[in-house]
């Protein structure tokens, strides 16, 4: 439900099983398939892989990231006041930092053509150098979707084009060392009597 398949997709000469025969188009089926296997409650993954995608004359292959989240962001604690719920705008928080962290001019739009795995309100598209390259898609899941496929209607997902911003030539990247001392969670204080 969630693989719209083109004609063009194409597959191994032998695939080991009727599931992978073709060659995949997105990351998204993948992880809502994990987040079930999971419970598909209170899941947040990401992906990171390739994907293969028509190109003007061949099948182009394409590194791309896909994010989905359901259910509470973090566990309920005796001094939170509610558990908070992911919605799509807790992950158009989180695209905005990965996607900032990659490009300095990225842009939030409702997309030209949209996607019928989203909700048809509650998606955008993201879009870079001042809205000409797009990006990605982010948004809630359909609920028609949803129900076939076996997630909760809450269920948001992402899906980034890792090319579109290795391709920008303005962007200049610098690296830093990690750090010799790694950050302490808790810190614990203890008084004896001597």
């Amino acid at each position: 439900p969630l693989d719209f398949s083109k004609e063009w997709r194409v597959g191994p000469r032998n695939p080991h099983s009727p599931e992978l025969a073709l060659l995949r188009d997105s990351l998204l089926p993948g992880l809502a398939e994990c987040a079930i296997r999971n419970g598909g409650r209170n899941v947040h993954l990401f992906e990171v892989g390739q994907v293969f995608v028509q190109g003007d004359f061949q099948l182009d292959e394409s590194p791309e990231i896909a994010l989905l989240s359901t259910g509470r962001l973090w566990p309920v604690h005796w001094q939170a006041d509610a558990p908070s719920e992911a919605d799509f705008f807790s992950l158009k928080g989180v695209v905005e930092e990965l996607a900032g962290a990659l490009s300095d001019h990225i842009v939030f739009d409702y997309p030209r053509d949209p996607d019928p795995r989203f909700h048809p309100t509650r998606q955008a598209g993201v879009l870079l150098d001042e809205g000409r390259l797009w990006a990605g898609t982010v948004g809630q899941i359909h609920p028609d979707v949803a129900v076939e496929v076996g997630l909760p209607e809450t269920t948001v997902m992402a899906e980034l084009d890792l090319l579109v911003f290795a391709i920008q030539d303005d962007i200049e990247h610098s690296l830093r060392e990690f750090s010799r001392n790694p950050a302490i969670r808790r810190d614990i204080a203890v008084i004896f009597d001597q």
